[in-house]
């Protein structure tokens, strides 16, 4: 998997992250 960033900010996210633990910006995630 490769590595996704924040749009917002630009930090790097953990993956299946609902959020951007940097700047708190709210991420739409792919599947479930």
């Amino acid at each position: 998997m490769n590595p996704h960033f924040c749009p917002n900010c630009g930090e790097a996210l953990d993956p299946g992250a609902h959020f951007c633990a940097s700047c708190g910006h709210h991420l739409e995630v792919e599947g479930a």
